[in-house]
C-alpha cells in the first residue's frame, strides 16, 4: 500500500501511515515495516519510521532500540536513540 500511495503521488497518506507505524505498532512489527522498507529499497521511508519511534513514551522508544540492537540492527537502533535525543532536548 505504501508504494501505491507514493505512486500515486498521495504523499501525506505514505507518510501517515509510516507514522501510525512508528507510534502504534509493537516493536516486533516496527522491526518488521523497517526492515521490509530496507529491502525493497525505501531508505527514507525506513527512517521515518525509526525517527517516529523517537516520539514514543522513552521507556517504549528505548525497548524499540534495544529490539533492533539485539537483531545487530544498530544503525537504525542508532536512528530511534538519536531522534529520542532530540525530542528530549527540545522537550527540557
Amino acid at each position: 500500500m505504501l508504494l501505491r500511495y507514493e505512486s500515486e503521488g498521495r504523499v501525506r497518506d505514505a507518510h501517515m501511515m509510516l507514522w501510525g507505524a512508528a507510534t502504534l505498532l509493537p516493536a516486533e512489527d516496527v522491526l518488521k515495516v523497517v526492515s521490509a522498507c530496507h529491502s525493497a529499497g525505501l531508505d527514507d521511508e525506513a527512517s521515518t519510521v525509526l525517527k517516529g519511534v523517537g516520539s514514543r513514551d522513552v521507556h517504549a522508544a528505548v525497548a524499540i532500540a534495544a529490539a533492533f540492537s539485539e537483531k545487530k540492527l544498530y544503525v537504525d537502533a542508532g536512528v530511534i536513540l538519536e531522534a529520542l535525543a532530540q525530542g528530549e532536548r527540545g522537550s527540557s
